[in-house]
């Protein structure tokens, strides 16, 4: 075989090899591309997912679901003011908190008000 058809085959084969790598590294970066927007979904799902548990947190933390109603509900439906409100709060919460001893000094807090207010006549 000449040595000018060599020289050609060669050329040929390295320039497939070279349309073979820009292919593969074309490739490489589209599914980095494809990685980096799906991790970016993801990371937007978590904080939509963390805004809906910080809501729900403040709106129904775990300690006002423990029974049927939330005390809130009660609160109002019976027409407690604020104080005695606290109380009810207090009481029944305190079983479902890491310090029940803290919660129910303060509903004793609230109660000593209500006596105090009813022996001064204010209540």
């Amino acid at each position: 075989m000449p040595k000018r058809r060599m020289k050609g085959k060669k050329n040929m084969r390295a320039s497939m090899a070279r349309a073979k790598k820009r292919e593969s590294e074309r490739r490489i970066r589209e599914w980095e591309e494809k990685a980096s927007a799906l991790e970016e979904e993801e990371r937007d799902r978590r904080r939509a997912l963390e805004g809906i548990a910080q809501r729900e947190a403040v709106n129904h933390p775990s300690h006002y679901n423990q029974g049927n109603i939330e005390v809130i509900d009660a609160i109002e439906d019976w027409g407690l003011d604020f104080n005695a409100g606290n109380v009810v709060k207090y009481v029944a919460r305190h079983q479902h908190k890491t310090e029940p001893l803290e919660d129910l000094k303060k509903a004793r807090w609230y109660l000593d008000r209500i006596i105090k207010g009813m022996e001064n006549g204010s209540n």
